[in-house]
Formats: structure tokens, sequence, C-alpha cells
């Protein structure tokens, strides 16, 4: 079971878990070392390669790489705007 601020979207087909995702209330100009050590250990834990690392706002110098089998990315989830369309905008960017 994962602590802190994880989330965990699962395949409904496989009941594979797809994505490991940290949420971030700070927007830093680039993840810190940190969080990206956290985040890789929850995609560890879990079976998965795929790992996002959530910011309200864009940052400056986004992440998108791989480590080992993991693929971490930075994406965003406006929360000083619509939230709908947030949503959808963030979706968009996940699944892209």
């Amino acid at each position: 079971m994962l602590k802190d601020s994880a989330l965990v979207l699962f395949d409904i087909m496989t009941g594979q878990t797809r994505y490991v995702m940290d949420t971030k209330y700070k927007a830093p100009s680039t993840p810190g070392t940190d969080n990206v050590a956290q985040i890789i250990a929850y995609a560890t834990t879990q079976g998965c390669s795929e790992a996002i690392l959530i910011y309200p706002q864009p940052l400056q110098k986004p992440l998108h790489t791989k480590v080992q089998e993991i693929r971490i990315r930075t994406l965003t989830f406006a929360v000083d705007r619509d939230l709908q369309q947030a949503g959808e905008k963030f979706l968009e960017s996940l699944f892209a």
C-alpha cells in the first residue's frame, strides 16, 4: 500500500498498474531529486514503468526521462482555473 499523496491508475482489463503519480503543491523550476527518487520507489514497488509527478503549474524545466525501465514525466494539473478543463488537459497530456 502506498502512503503520502501517491495515486495509482490500474488497467481495468488486466489489473496491472499503468501509472504511479505523485501530486506536488509547489512548482519549482525543476523537480527535486528527492521527488524523483520517491516516484521511482513508488513505481518500483508497484511494478510499474510509468511514473508521473503532477504540479499545479508548468515547470520551467519539465522532466521527461527514463531511469532503468521507468519513464518519468512531469505534468500539470492547473488548480487555478476551471477544474473540468484542467482535468481534460491533464488527461490529454497523460495519454499522449
